[in-house]
Formats: structure tokens, C-alpha cells, sequence
């Protein structure tokens, strides 16, 4: 019963689907109905049935000036290498410091992990080293930063 049911619904869908695509639908560009093809002759325009006589149009003809030529570039010269003239301050980052280059442009140098950090108005360079200590219960620190890490005798 289910079987029968189902095929007798899917024939049905099938048909009003393509039914639909049969019946005309405004577009928004659409031309005014009665001036386009009809749905016959639209279909045989699109699978290249349609018995058009005309002939295809010819390409206009273009002046020989304004078409490239292939001729080589002439020879650059090579620029003399910018030389860094100052840091830019103002605009450091933790993550990266600006420089002013000789040739009017701006280098910068970027890193994913900072490598200054602020103390008062000044940047300071992030100091990776670990250095012996006299702290009691500690035998390495790092102090130079604003983060101050200790390393104790035994690890864990």
C-alpha cells in the first residue's frame, strides 16, 4: 500500500514540476509578454534548432595603433639599497618596532611574540636569559623584566 502511495505521489510531483517550468515567469527584465518567442520557439532556440538565416556579424576593424606591441622593456636600473635613518618611536608596538628608511619608506619589523615591553615612558627589549641567583630555595631567575621568573633546585 505504502509503495504504491509513494509512486503514485512522486509521479504526480513530477509532473506539476515540470508543468511549472512550461508556464511563463515574470522576470525582473523581463520583456512585456507577446514580444519575446514563445515557449516552443525559445526551446528550439536553445538547443540550436532554430532556422535563422542570418549571418554572424563581422568584428570591427581596429587601427594598428591601439593594439600592443611585443616589444621588450627597456633595461631597469638597479636602486641603491635603503639604509634605515631612525626608528620611528611613536608608533613601537610589544610586537613590532617601525623604522624610517632612507628612500622615504617606512620598514617594520614584526614579531608574533613580543619582544619589548614598556617601563615608564621607555621601550625595553624583552631579556630571554637565565642567570644563577642568590635567592634562597631558587638556583636560576630571570629578573630583567617586568615579569620576574624563578627556577627552584628540584624540578616539578
Amino acid at each position: 500500500m505504502q509503495g504504491r502511495r509513494a509512486r503514485r505521489w512522486l509521479i504526480v510531483s513530477s509532473v506539476v514540476a515540470l508543468a511549472a517550468t512550461g508556464v511563463p515567469q515574470p522576470a525582473f527584465a523581463a520583456a512585456p509578454p507577446g514580444d519575446g518567442p514563445g515557449l516552443v520557439e525559445g526551446f528550439r532556440n536553445f538547443l540550436g534548432l532554430d532556422e535563422d538565416d542570418t549571418e554572424a556579424a563581422e568584428p570591427p576593424a581596429l587601427p594598428d595603433t591601439g593594439v600592443p606591441r611585443n616589444d621588450l622593456l627597456p633595461k631597469g636600473r638597479d636602486a641603491a639599497p635603503a639604509k634605515r635613518i631612525k626608528e620611528l618611536e611613536d608608533l613601537r608596538t610589544p610586537n613590532a618596532r617601525y623604522w624610517q628608511l632612507s628612500d622615504g619608506r617606512v620598514q617594520s619589523e614584526v614579531s608574533a611574540v613580543p619582544t619589548h615591553y614598556r617601563a615608564g615612558k621607555d621601550w625595553k627589549a624583552v631579556d630571554t636569559a637565565v642567570r644563577a641567583t642568590q635567592r634562597r630555595g631558587f638556583t636560576h631567575a630571570n629578573t630583567t623584566n617586568v615579569a620576574r621568573t624563578y627556577f627552584g633546585e628540584r624540578p616539578g
